[in-house]
């Protein structure tokens, strides 16, 4: 997503709700890789031989790879909190000399 990198919360409102959300989408992305073995014994036991061992693999893979962007995610809202009381502090420290 270009454009979001230098993306900072305005406000603790913003800061709050944003630091609720990418916890959110954190513990669902771990929550979602936890269950990505599960997943495949299920689709194993459901569907036998070459099929099942094809679509496992691809639901697997899919599962992975939505897991790890909604990680990234939640890292890149963390990191525009953390920038917030960065420059937060620094308009401060600027103020009081």
């Amino acid at each position: 997503m270009p454009g979001t990198e230098a993306w900072v919360a305005r406000g603790n409102v913003q800061r709050v709700g944003v630091s609720f959300l990418a916890m959110f989408f954190l513990c669902f992305s771990v929550a979602l890789l936890i269950a990505i073995p599960f997943l495949a014994a299920e689709i194993l036991r459901e569907v036998d031989g070459f099929l099942g061992r094809i679509l496992g693999t691809v639901l697997v893979a899919l599962v992975l790879a939505g897991a790890s962007f909604i990680m990234l995610m939640s890292f890149r809202m963390f990191r525009g909190v953390v920038r917030s009381y960065r420059k937060r502090t620094e308009a401060l420290t600027f103020n009081e000399h």
